[in-house]
């Protein structure tokens, strides 16, 4: 998957306003963000490894990676 994602993850201690700017309210959030700066797909809470192995490959099938 890897090859399909760049993995970046954002203190919100330190950075509110990141937050504030994608709408995320709770943690855990993870955002799918196209290059263009679009939101495809948000997973709000944990997700055990195979589930959260599905979302993303949703998100890289309907990006039509």
């Amino acid at each position: 998957m890897a090859k399909y994602f760049v993995f970046c993850e954002i203190n919100g201690d330190d950075q509110p306003n990141v937050l504030a700017a994608w709408g995320v309210t709770g943690f855990p959030t993870t955002l799918f963000i196209s290059k263009d700066s679009q939101k495809l797909h948000e997973v709000v809470g944990y997700r055990p490894v195979s589930a959260f192995v599905a979302e993303m490959d949703k998100v890289r099938q309907a990006a039509g990676l």
